[in-house]
């Protein structure tokens, strides 16, 4: 028994292991069953690999592939079914349309294990970087190619599922996401890489047994612990083809392809193209980085939470936001709070809140720290209510003449925010895209770290502020069906 053995096998018991905890400690019973049973389907298939890549002779160790390739196909449709349980609470709950996929997708898998088992492809077994690998005919690439795109959709539907869900929910659910993430990322990777070279590698499996053990033990603490089976989604899933999931697949194989055609065209190795064009991105990147200001503030906006979130007191800006909304029973006691409560917590002065209008054509004044409120409106298609609209988060507004990508903001919206005495902008959403209402407030503090730290803490209130404003009151809601889709 060789080292590849030991790890596959080891990593099918942990996770049958999970499954079997699952099944017995979790308290939600479907979302259980189906969680157990994509563990211990997993743990399954680790045996296979385990199975093909000992050293047995007869020439078994190839129909094992090829009937575990096949198999794991079922496999990811057991995790697709999972991907959409999850959140639905903890009795069955119609999937829609996805079980037509499953359907489908298990009839085939049905049929290729039954052609397998009659039939084997006795495709060659190759050496890669002097280990075993198995080559890919035309039928055991078509089962990569659908495992693939269920892995795709499945880490898709999960990241759905997370940021449709609570709070509360939400923090529960991060340790099985990320475990999800990680499974999944790691096979996606794999199977990409195997239909480069035409061959599956048992080193790629074997390693992969590392990913099944944290998918198995993170999911197991969020289903056991954080009772994410009893969960309920607040808010419509958002689409598949709007998660970073799905963007991250389809970029990194366009990348894979543009790299494989930049290689055969230039005659280079493919270490050398993936030098070369790192070389030149990373240049060009700078350049841009040094002359842009869009590409200024995009970078700056990912650092700032990693530079300067990490010294905001979350749990207590949540406790206090928390403490203020929970005063509030009607969206016109939060017109009031919002303004105050914002400019308490954030520390940003004056604060303006905009909410739409029942006819769902603009914004208005709905609550403001100034004396009086500013008289001011915003149309739903004026610059600044798109830019906030595709955003999704807050915005710094500088009004410098060479910052070419707020020039519309600047010129049409310049009386409103010279009314409102505004730097910053904070989006108010319903479901994360129905723009319901927004926030302009003025400059937090004098030093360039309050300063810094503005955008983090909007976003973080405004999120309570968007829950809220769908929680309290019916008329809400109906503006944001009223409203365009911006």
């Amino acid at each position: 028994m060789n080292l590849d053995v030991l790890i596959l096998v080891a990593g099918g018991a942990i996770a049958i292991l999970a499954a079997g905890l699952v099944l017995a400690l979790s308290p939600a019973r479907y979302p259980s069953l189906v969680a157990a049973g994509a563990l211990a389907a997993l743990g399954v298939l680790q045996f296979g690999w385990a199975r093909a890549a000992s050293p047995v002779a007869g020439g078994e160790n190839r129909i094992w592939f090829e009937l575990s390739l096949a198999f794991a196909v079922i496999v990811s449709l057991l995790w697709v079914l999972l991907s959409r349980t999850i959140g639905l609470g903890s009795r069955p709950s119609p999937i829609g349309p996805w079980r037509y996929y499953i359907l489908a997708q298990a009839l085939c898998a049905a049929a290729a294990v039954a052609r397998l088992a009659i039939s084997p492809t006795w495709e060659d077994s190759v050496a890669i970087g002097g280990g075993l690998a198995y080559a890919l005919g035309p039928f055991t690439t078509m089962l990569v190619v659908a495992q693939l795109l269920n892995l795709v959709l499945l880490t898709a539907s999960f990241e759905s599922t997370y940021f449709a869900l609570p709070a509360s929910s939400r923090r529960a659910f991060l340790p099985g996401l990320i475990g999800i993430l990680a499974w999944t990322g790691y096979f996606t990777y794999a199977s990409v890489e195997s239909l480069i070279v035409g061959a599956v590698h048992v080193g790629d499996l074997s390693t992969g047994a590392f990913a099944v053990i944290d998918v198995s033990l993170l999911l197991s603490i969020s289903l056991i612990r954080g009772r994410v089976g009893e969960a309920h989604v607040r808010r419509e899933r958002r689409p598949l083809t709007r998660t970073m999931s799905v963007g991250f697949t389809m970029a990194f194989l366009l990348a894979t392809t543009g790299l494989l055609w930049f290689a055969r065209a230039t005659g280079w190795s493919l270490a050398r193209s993936i030098w070369i064009l790192i070389g030149l991105a990373g240049a060009l990147g700078l350049a841009a980085l040094m002359v842009s200001n869009r590409v200024q503030r995009r970078v700056q906006r990912w650092i700032d939470p990693y530079l300067y979130g990490g010294a905001l007191d979350r749990s207590g800006v949540e406790r206090r936001a928390n403490e203020l909304l929970g005063e509030a029973r009607s969206w016109v006691d939060l017109s009031g709070v919002i303004p105050s409560g914002t400019e308490e917590i954030v520390g940003a002065r004056p604060v303006t809140l905009f909410l739409a209008s029942g006819s769902g054509d603009r914004f208005t004044v709905a609550g403001s720290t100034l004396e009086p409120a500013p008289d001011v409106v915003v149309d739903v298609e004026a610059p600044l209510a798109i830019e906030l609209k595709r955003a999704g988060r807050a915005i710094r507004l500088r009004g410098r003449p060479d910052d070419l990508e707020y020039i519309p903001i600047y010129v049409e919206n310049a009386i409103q925010l010279e009314a409102c005495d505004a730097v910053c902008a904070a989006p108010l959403l319903l479901d994360e895209s129905r723009l319901v209402g927004f926030i302009l407030c003025g400059e937090r503090g004098n030093d360039p770290a309050s300063r810094r730290q503005l955008l983090p803490l909007l976003d973080l209130v405004c999120g309570h502020y968007s829950d809220a404003l769908s929680r309290v009151s019916p008329t809400i809601a109906m503006m944001g069906h009223l409203a365009p889709r911006i």
